[in-house]
């Protein structure tokens, strides 16, 4: 495959992911700023009741990389019936998981909420919010699972037209709910969490480290916590493409790989890599340039206001480590069954360095809020050289397809 044709696959796979991920993120969004007009308290409780999904997430994500880095390699070998074989044991494990958050949330709302926050009034909102949300994950789990199969067997764009349907309807029961328009009941906060609800359901029938960071900024104040979700909406937005050209990027390699040709491989990962840095650059610079318009756009405390415009400022630097990594940990090195080094990196990363700083810098040091938002958004930054290190061993250059007995033959 020449230069031209790479890009126009790469481009092919890029485009409809990073769409999808970039509307699942705005939905996200959409429902926490409209929240936020009416209140910020209940900005925050929606917010920190939202990581609640996130550590689901977590969990989805891990299966779908598992799922992909399987089912792009067989795809591209041909081996259809092994793809369905996969999809049937993801989907038993996503279930599984789906079913224990489901509990969680319906029944501990409160218990849950209190992890993040001692505050009454967020704790009462939040806790409304996971209730009705609750119901959501146990869609999540069967059609998440199913988008990405449709990713590695060359209908991208169909999962993509899915996941974005389901995500822009979403976007309107979410003003229709919080507000109450064309008289529907005002729900507020619980419209949010009934708009995702109705919204995966419709998605269904189409086809924890990282929250210790909340927990960190939910106890250093609600000026805080209503920065760090504007700012965390900012930074997931921008680094859609990250996404995309991870998950697409896996798939091209994970089919090369599948088709036995190495060397085409190895070639593949450099120009991949090139892409991440400049993407990760000009995602950062372009980040620095909206920061007045994300600013002039919010309704905060003075004090939440200065506080988001350093974070903006912070989440610049972070674009690169997210770009390189999430094209190297969880594209190239997934593709090729590398995902053991990425699940130590990132543990590594986390309990070793970003959530204990954290937590000495908030809680023992008592450094101020924008000093421990530095400290916490270091994970993507610190993780760079063991990345680099682990891509030139070119570990991960390995066919998942060919059953070992053969590799020794």
């Amino acid at each position: 495959m020449d230069n031209r044709l790479f890009r126009e696959k790469l481009l092919s796979l890029v485009l409809p992911i990073t769409f999808q991920q970039l509307m699942v993120t705005v939905v996200s969004a959409s429902g926490a700023l409209m929240v936020g007009v009416i209140g910020q308290d209940m900005l925050s409780a929606v917010s920190l009741a939202s990581q609640i999904t996130f550590v689901y997430n977590l969990f989805t994500v891990a299966l779908t990389i598992g799922t992909s880095m399987f089912a792009a390699q067989y795809w591209g070998k041909g081996d259809k019936d092994a793809v369905e074989r996969i999809l049937g044991i993801v989907l038993r494990t996503s279930a599984a998981v789906s079913v224990v958050f489901f509990a969680g949330t319906a029944v501990f709302p409160g218990m849950l909420m209190r992890i993040f926050t001692p505050d009454p009034a967020l704790i009462g909102y939040g806790s409304e919010y996971l209730r009705i949300v609750s119901v959501t994950y146990l869609m999540c789990g069967v059609s998440q699972i199913y988008l990405c199969i449709m990713k590695n067997s060359d209908l991208a764009a169909k999962s993509m037209v899915i996941g974005s349907t389901a995500a822009l309807l979403n976007i309107v029961l979410n003003a229709v709910l919080i507000y109450g328009l064309f008289g529907a009941p005002r729900m507020e906060a619980a419209g949010a969490a009934a708009a995702t609800a109705v919204s995966r359901a419709v998605e269904l029938v189409w086809g924890g480290g990282f929250t210790m960071y909340s927990v960190i900024m939910g106890h250093m104040g609600t000026d805080a916590v209503a920065a760090n979700s504007i700012a965390n909406i900012v930074k997931n937005i921008i680094a859609s493409l990250a996404m995309g050209i991870g998950n697409g990027g896996a798939i091209i390699v994970g089919n090369e790989l599948g088709a036995g040709r190495l060397e085409q491989v190895r070639l593949y990962g450099g120009r991949l890599c090139r892409i991440s840095i400049l993407s990760g650059i000009c995602s950062g610079i372009f980040l620095l340039l909206i920061s007045p318009l994300v600013l002039a756009a919010t309704d905060l405390s003075p004090e939440a206001a200065e506080y988001l415009k350093w974070m903006l400022v912070m989440c610049s630097y972070y674009m690169v480590g997210k770009y390189v990594n999430g094209t190297t940990i969880a594209g190239i090195f997934c593709a090729g069954g590398d995902s053991r080094f990425g699940f130590l990196c990132d543990t590594v990363t986390l309990w070793c360095f970003t959530v204990p700083a954290g937590f000495l810098a908030a809680f023992v040091f008592r450094l101020p809020v924008l000093a421990v938002y530095f400290i916490i958004n270091l994970d993507e930054i610190v993780k760079l050289p063991a990345v680099y290190r682990r891509y030139k061993k070119y570990a991960w250059l390995k066919d998942l397809t060919v059953e070992p007995r053969q590799e020794q033959g």
